[in-house]
């Protein structure tokens, strides 16, 4: 967190109070996300009703830690990128996840590795503000979509997921990375754009450390 304050705010005492609250903000949302990380694939019914998987595939998305944090990286890289971003690469995240769904995930035996390991990439990334071309943000979406869909399908055999479940799924995965874009373009636009680009990367920073956090869990985890 030290190393991140002295990164996105050049001011001594903006960056002295990031520090000091940060630090306590960052220990309990570490502490609450520990409580919440999955261990294994996640578990569909095979509900045949359309809506009900529906809102299954959603629920499984909103109710896992690490997706989340992916998701609020991926809108945060977007809207830091480019105020207006999400327009812009939209349509490159929706292709990922779908591309997600057509590859062969059920060898891939560890979905939470690909949505931390997203949003510690993601998240430095946004914390990074780097300017990038237009055709490498699009490539960095697409694959960000492809990753939230190893995520929240890895371990999962074709045929094993109801449909409507597959439609919850792709809804709520572009719903959370449109949602913590607009935040930030809002906070852009209608709060002094400096500080709102400093608190946007201070709070990517954090998902970053908390993201790390639950890697380095989860593979203890695994090795238990």
């Amino acid at each position: 967190m030290i190393i991140f304050a002295d990164i996105i705010c050049p001011f001594p005492g903006p960056r002295r109070t990031i520090r000091r609250h940060g630090v306590s903000a960052l220990s309990v949302a570490i502490a609450l996300a520990l409580t919440a990380l999955p261990a294994a694939a996640h578990d569909f019914g095979r509900n045949s009703d359309l809506y009900a998987s529906f809102v299954e595939g959603g629920k499984v998305v909103l109710s896992d830690i690490s997706l989340l944090l992916a998701m609020a990286a991926a809108g945060c890289l977007t809207s830091i990128w480019d105020r207006e971003g999400m327009p812009k690469i939209w349509t490159a995240l929706a292709a990922g996840i779908l591309a997600g769904f057509a590859a062969p995930l059920a060898f891939f035996t560890l979905p939470a590795l690909a949505s931390l390991g997203t949003a510690v990439l993601l998240g430095l990334l946004a914390a990074a503000a780097l300017h990038l071309p237009l055709s490498t943000a699009r490539a960095i979406l697409f694959a960000a979509g492809l990753a939230l869909t190893a995520g929240t399908l890895g371990g999962h055999e074709t045929g094993s997921v109801p449909t409507g479940a597959y439609f919850g799924i792709f809804f709520t995965l572009n719903a959370g990375v449109v949602v913590a874009a607009a935040l930030v373009t809002l906070a852009r636009r209608h709060f002094n754009e400096r500080v709102a680009l400093i608190a946007a990367r201070a709070f990517s920073s954090w998902l970053v450390a908390i993201a790390v956090m639950l890697l380095a869990l989860s593979f203890r985890q695994a090795g238990a």
